[in-house]
């Protein structure tokens, strides 16, 4: 069965293609913004309802083919505090989060970044921790917590750091990875399975 996206439950299907499971929550849904033929599976949230630092953008934008995976949390990394002219108490305030187009994310990650760029890979149990971003063409390992406020160059690969705990190691991706995620995304969404895990240990 898909990893990503389970055939056998309910889903809601939006008119540009998206795929949104009934078992999925979304908070402020108006303020998020799904390009077309993206995938929400069962029991991802999607934090929309938070206070951005320009009010009229997204909290949450995704392009094309973003397959987020079970259990996943989504929310736009706080940047401040401002004071609330009522109560007078310090109100978090938070960034977009931007995501690009042909997207990949494994079950149970935590994303709280401020960019991920186009033809990403996640692995399971992944955590993008608040403020970094990731460029193009970007594999990362599964059980991998990417630091706070990271830059994830273009064409890498993501790994635990084998030395120092809490840091990561780049790998460099060949030009030939951008098709590969591009497919890959586009059978998890027909709902043929990618066993990503053994292409990512050949890599």
């Amino acid at each position: 069965m898909n990893r990503f996206v389970d055939t056998t439950e309910s889903w809601i299907e939006t008119s540009n293609g998206n795929r949104i499971s009934k078992y999925a929550e979304i908070r402020g849904g108006q303020r998020i913004i799904l390009s077309g033929f993206c995938v929400l599976s069962k029991n991802c949230k999607l934090l929309g309802n938070v206070a951005i630092k320009n009010e009229d953008d997204a909290a949450i934008s995704m392009g094309l083919l973003c397959i987020v995976g079970k259990g996943c949390v989504l929310k736009p990394p706080r940047i401040g505090f401002k004071i609330d002219n009522l109560s007078g108490s310090r109100v978090p305030v938070h960034s977009s989060l931007c995501m690009g187009s042909f997207i990949l994310i494994g079950s149970n990650c935590e994303i709280s970044c401020k960019q991920i760029g186009r033809r990403i890979v996640l692995g399971c149990n992944v955590t993008l921790s608040r403020g970094c971003e990731l460029g193009d063409v970007v594999i990362v390992d599964k059980n991998v917590k990417v630091p706070e406020k990271c830059k994830v160059p273009s064409y890498s690969r993501v790994r635990r750091h084998p030395v120092l705990p809490g840091s990561v190691s780049f790998i460099s991706l060949l030009g030939s990875m951008r098709k590969c995620i591009e497919d890959w995304c586009r059978m998890e969404y027909m709902g043929l399975a990618v066993d990503l895990e053994q292409i990512v240990s050949q890599i």
